[in-house]
């Protein structure tokens, strides 16, 4: 019985609130490019940043008492809750040495701190801004693969919303190939995706600028 409530107060909420993730898709889509084009660099300043806590610990291990700091693990403790700017307050260095490597720690951490949130903040600026071409090739790729279509034949999925066979994509056709994507765009925002795809001005779009512009790396 003990179990059973348990696993009715517990799991049961947490399950129906993962249900309503299959809701978020596109922001699940934005969220991984927003990664893929900042993971090199936000791996780089994690490793810097575990070298920064690693340091400092041992530093305040060595110029603290035992009787402070009994171990490298409540070092590491004061470290990390110095440096994410927590402050817990269980821990506090107690020699003057300490209180000045703690000190120079905070200072340097409020430049570090700011540099991932601040290319996190510029990334996701730019997967916003063009977020309906993103989710708009997720949906392409994946029609692609519901007609059995590799890459390589992407033209045929221009050519099957070129319903006048002149090579070109009208408004009207894209309008009518982002509907059959479910792209869940309004007519304003579906314009505007048609002229940024339409990188020669001319008011239509070949099948150059389609794969150029949907599918850069397929070729």
């Amino acid at each position: 019985d003990e179990v059973a409530r348990w696993f009715l107060l517990c799991f049961i909420p947490l399950a129906r609130l993962l249900k309503l993730a299959r809701r978020f898709q596109v922001f699940f889509l934005l969220f991984g490019k927003v990664l893929s084009l900042t993971q090199e660099i936000l791996t780089f300043l994690l490793y810097i940043y575990c070298w920064i806590v690693l340091a400092t610990s041992v530093v305040i291990f060595l110029v603290e008492p035992r009787d402070n700091i009994p171990n490298l693990g409540k070092s590491v403790w004061l470290t990390l809750a110095t440096t994410s700017t927590v402050g817990y307050g269980d821990v506090s260095p107690s020699e003057n040495l300490g209180t000045a490597v703690i000190m120079v720690v905070m200072i340097l951490n409020i430049g570090f701190m700011a540099m991932p949130v601040g290319i996190l903040g510029n990334a996701f600026t730019q997967v916003w801004a063009d977020r309906d071409r993103i989710v708009m090739t997720a949906k392409s790729k994946t029609l692609l693969r519901d007609w059995g279509l590799s890459f390589v034949e992407i033209p045929e999925l221009f050519k099957h919303y070129d319903l006048d066979d002149d090579g070109h994509l009208t408004l009207r056709e894209f309008m009518h190939m982002v509907n059959d994507l479910h792209v869940d765009l309004d007519q304003d925002r579906v314009a505007l995706l048609f002229q940024s795809l339409d990188l020669d001005g001319g008011g239509t779009i070949d099948e150059k600028e389609f794969v150029q512009s949907i599918f850069p790396y397929a070729f």
